[in-house]
């Protein structure tokens, strides 16, 4: 091998590293966790963006890993959040306020539903809307319908 040859192969470890499929999967399960926000998950991970970008065009031969990783993940959600009711119930609330608490224990309980496919409140509320938005549309279909029936009805008065 040439030194220039060296020399490139040097550069290129520097520039690239080499992630285990764990971290790969674990940083899936992350990317999800934070509503699928690419950025904010790269930034917390360390990772660059395009690096996650990547993986996560590439997730479908890491699905079966994936699931296992989102489900540890959520149980290591729900022991953070048993751990914060506890502590929220018997420690001094002057070092970290309540409502410090309270927050970080509402991101976890929402991290951990939404990496189990549970509704959380904004997936709730959206569900509701559309909801909502389906029943105004029998509605008006109905009102649309039972006007045409008067107009015919109307009209036939008319013709006799």
């Amino acid at each position: 091998m040439s030194n220039s040859e060296a020399a490139i192969l040097e550069r290129r470890s520097i520039q690239y590293r080499d992630y285990s499929t764990d971290l790969k999967v674990e940083a899936l399960a992350a990317w999800e966790a934070n509503g699928k926000n690419l950025r904010e998950t790269a930034r917390q991970l360390q990772i660059p963006h395009q690096t996650l970008d990547y993986w996560i065009r590439d997730a479908g031969r890491l699905s079966e890993l994936q699931t296992e990783k989102k489900g540890e993940l959520a149980d290591r959600l729900e022991t953070i959040a048993y751990s914060l009711v506890e502590s929220i119930d018997s420690h001094d609330l002057s070092i970290v306020p309540l409502q410090n608490k309270a927050t970080t224990l509402a991101i976890a309980i929402d991290k951990m539903q939404l990496l189990r496919g549970m509704p959380t409140s904004i997936t709730a509320n959206t569900q509701a809307i559309e909801s909502l938005r389906d029943k105004l549309s029998e509605a008006i279909d109905l009102a649309r319908q039972q006007k045409a029936l008067n107009t015919n009805d109307l009209q036939a008065q008319d013709s006799e």
